[in-house]
């Protein structure tokens, strides 16, 4: 789905391997939660989609679950469904992730 398609009172189902299966229902569009974040003292300096474009991870980050969310996020995107994390995706060129153990 696309970002146009994201609409306050839908329900997205969730279904992948790090969570169990379950639903929430949106409460804001897309794009309008800065001012909420602001109140919270969280101001990020990269969308989500920007993180997916310069590799974090090492492309190996919402692997599973890309139908939750938009796929403008994951057209630029270094991510891909691949078991192997990849180093040299990351922006910087470094293990710069965690198993999903830890």
């Amino acid at each position: 789905m696309k970002n146009s398609d994201y609409k306050v009172g839908q329900k997205i189902t969730v279904n992948d391997k790090m969570q169990k299966s379950y639903s929430y229902v949106l409460t804001k569009e897309i794009g309008n939660l800065a001012d909420d974040f602001d109140q919270l003292g969280f101001a990020p300096n990269f969308t989500p989609q920007e993180m997916l474009e310069i590799g974090v991870f090492e492309g190996k980050y919402l692997n599973d679950c890309q139908d939750e969310f938009p796929s403008e996020w994951f057209s630029n995107s270094k991510d891909r469904r691949s078991d192997t994390p990849n180093p040299n995706l990351n922006h910087f060129g470094i293990k710069s992730r965690l198993s999903l153990k830890e």
